[in-house]
């Protein structure tokens, strides 16, 4: 709460699990773009993403699978089971970390 003469204004900085999933979504993404760059491809490549599945992110990355797919342009996101060959442990914030390959789409 902040107030300047008869102004005051107030914020709710409650982070909802609405919220945090979607942090965890935007961090995904930049991960992703970051390892579009390192392979080299183009900014107009589509992709394929398969991520190893795990429970801290599951949720948050199903729940944004779309805004994810968009912004990376991923034509197919698969969450896998078992390990991913060359897949890549990226770390993300709050302590998490997944491991997932991009791969140029045909």
């Amino acid at each position: 709460i902040a107030t300047q003469g008869t102004l005051t204004i107030a914020l709710d900085i409650t982070i909802t699990e609405e919220l945090r999933q979607e942090g965890i979504a935007r961090d995904i993404i930049n991960k992703i773009q970051g390892l579009r760059k390192d392979k080299g491809l183009e900014v107009t490549d589509q992709i394929i993403l398969a991520v190893e599945k795990q429970a801290e992110t599951d949720e948050a990355i199903n729940n944004n699978i779309s805004y994810i797919c968009s912004e990376t342009l991923a034509k197919d996101l698969i969450l896998v089971d078992s390990k991913i060959p060359d897949g890549v442990q990226v770390d993300l914030s709050d302590s998490l970390s997944i491991i997932l390959n991009v791969v140029k789409a045909d």
